[in-house]
């Protein structure tokens, strides 16, 4: 038996709509949360679409440093070193960020939410310093080096230990 084909196979409509029409469309999503939910949706639908996603996908991007009472700065700094590492292998992503924030979360909660309660600061004690995130800042400027068109970089509740040298 032979299959004969009449009609050339027609693409999805989804690889039909034009180019400019995606970028419009990813462009009108603000990049809250669901948003950078949908352009992960939409990034899956075809290898088109993912190479228009990703841009926005990437334009804007949180890390969260996780610590808890007595963790180890070491823990941090291989969040970074490990943020490090994914970019330098995913060089074609670190294009595309132009935003990067950096957070300190304690308990999974924002640094400055629990810090009164970890450290006794609501009595007017002292801070302790093992719960400050400290980041080394050779460690960080060598991290930022992989995004070429970082504009801006915030950093929360995040102590640098040193000065980075240029």
């Amino acid at each position: 038996a032979t299959i004969t084909i009449t009609e050339p196979m027609k693409r999805p409509i989804a690889d039909r709509l034009p180019t400019e029409l995606l970028q419009i469309l990813f462009e009108s999503l603000d990049y809250g949360t669901l948003e950078k939910d949908y352009l992960c949706a939409c990034s899956r639908v075809s290898r088109r679409w993912r190479a228009i996603a990703l841009p926005y996908l990437f334009r804007a991007i949180r890390i969260r440093f996780h610590a808890n009472e007595g963790a180890s700065c070491t823990h941090r700094r291989r969040t970074l070193r490990s943020m490090h590492q994914f970019f330098a292998h995913n060089h074609q992503l670190a294009a595309y960020v132009y935003e990067l924030q950096l957070v300190l979360v304690c308990d999974g909660r924002p640094f400055d939410d629990s810090v009164a309660e970890l450290t006794g600061n609501a009595t007017g004690q002292p801070m302790s310093r093992s719960i400050y995130p400290l980041v080394d800042g050779d460690e960080l400027r060598l991290a930022l080096l992989d995004f070429s068109k970082l504009d801006q970089l915030k950093l929360y509740d995040v102590v640098l230990r040193g000065r980075p040298s240029s």
